[in-house]
Parts: C-alpha cells; structure tokens; sequence
C-alpha cells in the first residue's frame, strides 16, 4: 500500500510538471506574438509602422530623414508607394532605401495593378513597406492583394489586415480588391513585364477632370431621383471618389506649382466636394435636412467648376 500511494504521488507530480511546462510553454508563445504584433514607432514624429508577416510591412507616408532612418532600423530595404503624390526620393535614397511608385485611388485595384504588385512582392527585396497617405486604406489593400496573389496569405487574412488597419467601408472598391483577388498561376506571374520607377507619371488634370464629370453625372442623376443613391459598380459612392480625386490632385506637383488663384479654385472645389460628401452621408438619417443641403452643395460644386474651367483651360 505504501509503495502505491507513493507510486500516485510520483506519477501526479509528473503530470503536474508536464502541466506546468505546456502552461508556461503557451503563455512563452503568446507573448511572442503580442511583442511581434506590435506596430513599431518612431518617437520622432509618432511614424508608425505595422507589419504584416515577415518581410512585409505598411503604414503612412515618411516624412523627413528620420522617418527613413526609422525604416532602416527596422529592417525595410524597399518601399512602395500606392500614394498618388510624388514620392521622397532623395531622402530615401540618403537612407540607402529603395523607392518604387505604383499609385493607386480609392476606386480599386485595377489587374494590371495588381499584376505589377504580385511582381513586385516576388521580385524586390524584403523587408519591403508598402504606404498611401495615412496608410489606413490604400497601403493595407495593397499589400493583402500582393501576398494574396502570390499565395502567401488568404482572402480572409487580407481582409483582416484591411480591418484591422481600419480600412473604411466607404471604400468598397479596395475591399472588393481583396474579397475577389485570387492566386495568379506561375504562368501568370511569369507573364507581366514591368519596370519598376521610383516616380509614375502623376495623373494630369485633363484625366482627373473626366473622372470628375462621371462622379458629378452620377451624383446629378441621384439628385433628380430626389437622392436615391444607387450601388456604383465600382463599389465606391461618387461624392467618395469626387472628394478623395481632388483631395489627391491637391498633393500633386501640378497642383503645387500652379499660380495662386488656379490653387485657390481647386481649394474651393475640394472644400465643396468635402462638404457634400457629408451631407450625403447625412441622408439616411435624416433626409429631409439633407437633401436640400445636398443639392445646394452639388449646385456650388458644379459652379465652382464652371468658373475654373473658364479661366483657366476653355
């Protein structure tokens, strides 16, 4: 009897150590995940970088040497930029950092985009950090739909990345990048031909403008069914891609060496364009304020476009 309960005891306390272990083991393994999930920020200026997986990276546009030096120190040899405003290559440079420019907008990624990102996520070297403006919407998008078609992660991982970077549902297009986007084949991968810039060709005023007349088209014809906003077929609301296409254009060099009162039009523009965005956004809650707040604006908008386009390009 005495050689029994001793016998329990031992094999208790066994269980209890390899208890104990697997327990310590899990919480080891937890807080190498919390610590490897944290964004990494630099104190200089609050930049903030987030990573994906390994060799993936994405956040907001650097600013200034420190913030490229807060990307060497992390690791990052390439960035790509998915913003539309000419990127910092000097400073990137500096820093020994490479720069490639593929400038998306808020309507999607298109398949050729798509195409040059998968190339670029196969080919550039790693670590690589993928940024837009605030690197809340276009950069996270960017990035899922480059791992996605390379098979590195799914579509539902994608779409946390877009969540959890707090991509907006006003967004359709880029979550509809992600939802759709599929693994290309070697075939396919093989196939796209591209030649990395570090500066595309920023998109002139004579393309924004016709983008600009089929967001007001859409937005004139949703005003005279007494503002039912249909579903775009891009997924993106007009007054969204209206606003955010001037928004754009605003930090662009065009734009930016442009003379006084040219720049004071667009300001103008865009300040409607942001006005009316929100009185839209207003009509499902309350219509009967908003709907003339919507058609007064939309009216403005279009005025303040005339009188530009007469002074300036007719």
């Amino acid at each position: 009897m005495g050689f029994d309960r001793s016998l329990n005891v031992m094999v208790r306390c066994k269980r209890f150590a390899v208890s104990l272990l697997t327990i310590t083991a899990l919480f080891a393994s937890i807080a190498v995940a919390d610590d490897s999930s944290k964004p990494s920020v630099s104190s200089a200026n609050h930049f903030v970088i987030k990573k994906i997986q390994e060799g993936c990276f994405y956040g907001p546009q650097p600013e200034g040497p420190e913030d490229f030096q807060h990307l060497v120190d992390s690791g990052i040899r390439t960035i790509i930029s998915v913003d539309g405003a000419t990127p910092d290559v000097a400073n990137a440079s500096d820093a020994g950092l490479r720069y490639v420019h593929l400038p998306l907008g808020y309507d999607g990624v298109s398949a050729d985009r798509r195409n040059e990102l998968a190339k670029a996520f196969e080919t550039l070297p790693r670590p690589i950090y993928v940024h837009c403006h605030h690197g809340k919407h276009r950069a996270p998008t960017a990035a899922a739909v480059g791992l996605i078609s390379l098979g590195e992660i799914s579509v539902e991982q994608g779409q946390s990345i877009q969540a959890a970077a707090g991509t907006s549902p006003r967004y359709q297009g880029l979550l509809q990048s992600v939802s759709k986007c599929t693994r290309l084949t070697p075939q396919q991968l093989k196939a796209v031909n591209v030649e990395f810039t570090s500066e595309a060709p920023t998109q002139p005023i004579v393309t924004m403008m016709v983008h600009l007349d089929e967001a007001l088209l859409e937005l004139e014809s949703s005003q005279n069914q007494n503002w039912a906003i249909p579903d775009d077929s891009t997924g993106t609301s007009a007054e969204v891609r209206l606003q955010e296409l001037l928004q754009e254009y605003r930090r662009g060099d065009e734009y930016k060496h442009a003379e006084d009162s040219y720049q004071k039009g667009i300001d103008q523009a865009w300040k409607l364009s942001t006005e009316l965005e929100i009185a839209v956004g207003n009509l499902k809650t309350d219509r009967s304020t908003a709907a003339p707040q919507a058609t007064q604006k939309l009216q403005a908008l279009k005025s303040q476009c005339a009188a530009c386009h007469a002074r300036f390009r007719d």
